[in-house]
């Protein structure tokens, strides 16, 4: 698999004595630290767009996205019998609650799922967790209980594969006729040891009232998840994910200083579904204990945030969705109006915005099309008028070119950067 040398540091060290003249008085330079063979999954839908994700797929592993064609026919591996794409990426492994109700870490091969280990899970039900993790093994998973009246969380040592602790998380509990989130999401701080748990309260089906349109964040103390402090944020009625966490798609991120980012949404009055939203990112500083109240690096009126990917240089680059900018039209519906999907960059320093228009309007709603290697950043469309296809975005120069492509037939739905 092709080595990417950006993932790991290349040391160089020479010292030179002039005392003497003799060439044996010179360090010999060091061999290069080898660097971090990587590569690409590209994940197809079986049977056309895979809407929410819960059909089935076949992946196929690739050394690079920058050129050629890649089809699925009779290659790639089937998962359709065990996984969601709602799953957890960490060195050469996806770790997922399958299909059949177990917690596992599974490596996609060339031509087939191994199956490393698995343990029987019912603590949370599949894909309806967010995730953080604590430390190299230890994975925490939140969600909420079958009547979305607590949320609960599980710790999770993935080398033993067994769970360490587990319990409830002590919220403000949901007003009467609300309930809480399906999921929320969940990031960790690991400077100061504090969990980040955003998330909403939500209408009951039964006696159900309406939420103030506002989220929130608890944030809370990771060795004995106790809640230190919970706030409000009303400039956005809801993170950008309240079902799945950051299970399908990138939502969220810490940069270099510390400060954590996170897409939200607010839904646009007027438009006769709660689907139609436009977006804000939204800040919470390195060690603080709430929101940035004067940071908003989307303020634009309409666009609602799809995923968030950081970019490594200050910047993130952003899905969005807008059917009145892409199509002239007001139908949210991805059934009868799919290509209403586009891409921008923020830059998080001066909180602008600029619109990558050399890729054209896609479709996928519940996709993560975006992955970042060094300086470039893979983004999959699935156009309306042409295959699906890889653009190649170089975040130094701003220039994109056309990558890889795929057969006809097939469509992009997750692109995964993972170790061999």
């Amino acid at each position: 698999m092709k080595r990417f040398g950006l993932y790991a540091l290349m040391f160089a060290l020479s010292l030179f004595f002039f005392s003497s003249c003799d060439k044996d008085d010179v360090t010999p330079i060091p061999d290069p630290i080898d660097p971090v063979a990587m590569h690409f999954d590209v994940w197809t839908p079986i049977g056309g767009n895979a809407g929410m994700g819960t059909g089935d797929y076949i992946v196929k592993g690739v050394e690079s996205l920058e050129s050629g064609q890649l089809d699925f026919n009779g290659s790639g591996v089937d998962l359709s019998q065990k996984l969601f794409p709602h799953a957890i990426i960490r060195g050469k492994y996806y770790y997922v609650v399958s299909k059949d109700g177990r917690f596992g870490r599974y490596q996609i091969t060339s031509n087939q799922l191994v199956i490393e280990s698995e343990i029987p899970f019912t603590a949370l039900k599949e894909r309806r967790h967010c995730h953080a993790w604590l430390s190299d093994n230890v994975l925490l998973l939140m969600g909420a209980n079958g009547d979305s009246d607590k949320i609960l969380w599980v710790k999770l040592d993935v080398e033993k594969m067994e769970v360490v602790a587990q319990g409830e998380l002590a919220l403000p509990a949901p007003p009467a006729g609300q309930i809480f989130n399906t999921s929320g999401m969940v990031a960790f701080r690991k400077a100061d040891n504090t969990i980040l748990y955003s998330f909403v309260y939500k209408k009951s089906k039964t006696a159900g009232t309406e939420p103030t349109p506002e989220f929130y964040m608890a944030f809370i103390n990771s060795s004995d998840m106790s809640v230190t402090k919970t706030v409000s944020e009303a400039r956005a009625e809801m993170m950008a994910s309240t079902a799945y966490g950051e299970l399908r798609q990138d939502k969220a991120f810490f940069d270099e200083n510390g400060d954590y980012y996170i897409a939200c949404n607010s839904v646009l009055p007027g438009e006769g579904t709660t689907t139609a939203q436009r977006g804000a990112l939204l800040r919470v500083k390195a060690g603080a204990m709430d929101f940035d109240k004067g940071y908003n690096a989307y303020t634009k009126e309409r666009g609602k945030i799809v995923t968030m990917t950081y970019m490594d240089n200050g910047k993130a680059i952003l899905y969005m969705q807008d059917p009145l900018y892409t199509t002239g039209s007001t139908v949210w519906s991805s059934t009868n109006n799919p290509f209403v999907f586009y891409w921008i960059v923020a830059d998080l320093n001066t909180q602008t915005i600029t619109e990558l228009k050399d890729i054209p309007f896609s479709n996928g709603n519940f996709s993560q099309l975006a992955v970042v290697a060094g300086d470039k950043v893979y983004i999959g469309a699935n156009p309306k008028d042409s295959q699906s296809c890889i653009y190649v975005y170089n975040t130094t120069t701003g220039g994109i070119v056309k990558g890889m492509t795929l057969a006809e037939g097939f469509t992009l739905d997750r692109l995964v950067q993972i170790k061999d």
